[in-house]
């Protein structure tokens, strides 16, 4: 048995679950999200959606199954390859959000898309509690 070290062994199917889920959740979030789309346009919220994902969904598909698979082959027993992969899958998660909210252009991205959520939901709550003030 080898150390914590070792090479994941990542599947290409898992690099098509990955595109496929990245390429749906970001479609629905444009297609649902007029107001955002209005107010930064589709390529940027596609983009700002898109950069808060990849790393969740590379974390979990990508990297744990890899890990996981590896642990496996490996003759390491079903729970330990569980725990091992969830740690490596943790450190990826945490080093990657960093990498994407602190480096552009991902960065630009996000803080585009948080202000046009922030302005979308001040403008809303606005209409709805005057409108709640008024009806009084």
């Amino acid at each position: 048995m080898n150390d914590f070290l070792i090479e994941p062994v990542i599947l290409p199917d898992r690099w098509i679950w990955f595109g496929g889920l990245m390429a749906f959740s970001t479609l629905v979030t444009v297609i649902f999200s007029p107001r955002r789309r209005a107010a930064i346009g589709f390529l940027r919220v596609a983009l700002g959606r898109a950069s808060q994902l990849a790393v969740p969904l590379a974390g979990v598909i990508v990297v744990r199954s890899g890990f996981r698979q590896a642990y496996l082959a490996d003759e390491r027993s079903f729970w330990d390859a569980m725990w091992m992969s969830i740690v490596w899958m943790s450190g990826f998660l945490f080093v990657g959000r960093l990498v994407v909210v602190n480096v552009p252009p991902t960065s630009i991205w996000l803080r585009d898309l948080r202000k046009a959520g922030a302005d979308v939901w001040k403008e809303r709550l606005g209409r709805w509690f005057r409108t709640a003030v008024k009806t009084r």
